[in-house]
């Protein structure tokens, strides 16, 4: 149905899905900024967006339907024009490639970046080595077709294997393998082990230290004498620190080399052979970059101060690894809580009996380190006191023992500072009416936590209602009692605080709802 016959119209339309192209009146379907528009949204505007894309051969399939001959499109191609570039990739017919662009090598490279196979109906004169090496880094498998004297060229081969992948090795003549100057390029890419092809080279300095310093593990490759050469060893374990396991055994002891590893990839101290575990330079290096590679450390360095400050100083677990010495020594003990909290059950037992080291545990882990002081301080109301309102912890009482929620003089203290902190006390203590009535004093809303008779208790709830006027946490029962009544319509004019007249009003209905006993809002007057 052709039912768009307004230019700006076909515009939002074309914008918003090509397929509505088809809707367009004739006059439009012809429009060349129309056409375009439909090739430069839905086709794209990037090479690599063109290859085998099913939205491009429907488009213009939709096109051609429409508008007839393609040779429509080459009235109005310019040298660089992409709309021609998507038509010749699509379709793949290289005929189509406008007159004035056949021989313009970046204009070919482009076609070819984005479909290798056009190399294989071009023209002699339209190919070079830069149309050659573009079209198989875009299709490897196109190599195996090329003519021999291409496969015979060393410039091309060189271009292509320090690009291509490494299935492309497999397709590559058995005299290249041969070739210094192709196994230096081969070799000299990032994360690749191509030294593995050429066997010959396998004991060539050059070669070998070129792929170690791009890959380390190359090192694997190398001739036993290459392995022990100090400066290919260093030279891969800088690059990829378990490439060690792949050096001479001398090397596996030298210091150098050892410190080079470390130095790159500390956590590979587990590689490393026992002697350096007690070298002080190589072990300051390991644990400044984790502490807890401090338990790979020689014992006598775990009984090192400068050591173990420094492993405990950035990571959590690094006293656990400490000598029992240093695990009783205050200032070591003190730097590892201040960090990390949590690091307090790796401490002496006497200094996790010590407060204030308990406290700035406590207060560096938001309360977790609660559970690691000596069952002294484990229940010493300051501290946990402090826990609860001093750190700003969204479940304050996470970390806070069972006795002390148990605990009256405790929870009584608790209640008297934040009403609905009895929440977090036992069923026992929540059913004590001396607690419920400190908790509803100091906040009326504690009264929606109280469950057990004491809520709907006539001196709890009054109470709770002279704090905050909590009507809405009131139990409809109570509205019954006449006690009750006699008493909250006596507390009404006493109110105080935000929308208080509403509440007010909402007591008094409260009231007319549920009690006939209509003299008692006498005592109002």
């Amino acid at each position: 149905m052709c039912d768009i016959t307004n230019f700006e119209t076909a515009k939002e339309a074309i914008c918003a899905d090509y397929y509505n192209y088809a809707r367009l009146s004739k006059e439009l379907r012809n429009d060349w900024n129309i056409i375009k528009l439909v090739i430069e949204n839905w086709i794209g505007c990037e090479f690599h967006d063109f290859t085998q894309s099913l939205r491009i051969k429907s488009t213009i399939r939709l096109i051609e339907k429409n508008c007839g001959k393609l040779q429509l499109f080459w009235d109005h191609t310019t040298n660089d024009d992409l709309v021609s570039a998507a038509l010749v990739v699509s379709s793949g017919e290289v005929t189509l490639i406008p007159i004035d662009l056949r021989y313009d090598t970046q204009y070919i490279t482009k076609l070819v970046t984005c479909k290798g196979q056009i190399l294989l109906d071009l023209e002699p004169s339209q190919i070079n080595n830069e149309v050659i090496v573009a079209a198989v880094l875009q299709c490897e498998e196109l190599f195996s077709d090329l003519p021999d004297e291409t496969k015979s060229n060393k410039e091309i081969i060189l271009a292509l294997v320090s690009k291509c992948s490494e299935d492309f090795f497999a397709q590559l003549p058995k005299k290249y393998f041969e070739d210094f100057d192709v196994a230096l390029a081969s070799v000299k890419r990032c994360g690749v082990q191509n030294l593995k092809y050429f066997s010959k080279f396998w004991d060539d300095v050059n070669v070998v230290y070129s792929a170690v310093i791009y890959n380390g593990r190359s090192l694997q490759y190398a001739s036993d004498i290459l392995r022990d050469n100090e400066q290919i060893v260093i030279a891969a374990v800088q690059n990829q620190g378990d490439a060690i396991q792949y050096a001479g055994k001398a090397l596996q002891n030298d210091r150098d080399v050892v410190m080079a590893l470390v130095r790159k990839s500390p956590i590979l101290i587990n590689y490393v052979p026992e002697i350096f575990r007690g070298d002080y330079g190589i072990m300051i290096v390991v644990v400044k970059s984790n502490g807890k590679n401090l338990k790979y450390a020689s014992k006598e360095l775990q009984n090192n101060h400068r050591i173990v400050s420094t492993a405990v100083y950035n990571h959590k677990t690094a006293l656990k690894y400490a000598s029992k010495e240093l695990q009783n020594d205050r200032s070591i003990v003190s730097a590892a809580v201040l960090n990390y909290g949590t690091a307090l059950q790796y401490a002496g037992e006497e200094l996790r009996n010590d407060r204030s080291i308990v406290s700035a545990a406590v207060k560096s882990s938001m309360g977790k380190a609660i559970q690691y002081a000596s069952p002294a301080l484990r229940d010493d109301y300051e501290i946990n006191f402090n826990t609860i309102f001093n750190i700003n912890i969204i479940d304050p009482f996470q970390y806070i023992s069972s006795n002390l929620k148990n605990d009256f003089n405790f929870m009584l203290r608790v209640v008297s500072y934040c009403g609905e902190y009895i929440q977090y006390a036992s069923r026992e203590l929540q059913s004590n009416k001396q607690i419920v009535l400190a908790a509803v004093v100091n906040s009326g809303y504690a009264l929606k936590y109280v469950n057990n008779p004491l809520s709907i208790d006539i001196d709890v709830v009054i109470a709770a209602l002279r704090a905050n006027a909590c009507i809405e946490h009131v139990n409809e029962s109570l509205f019954k009692n006449p006690e009750f009544i006699h008493k909250v319509l006596h507390l009404v004019p006493n109110l105080r605080g935000r929308h208080i007249k509403l509440i007010k009003c909402e007591i008094l209905v409260r009231v007319l709802k549920t009690c006939p006993v209509m003299d008692l809002l006498f005592t109002l007057i």
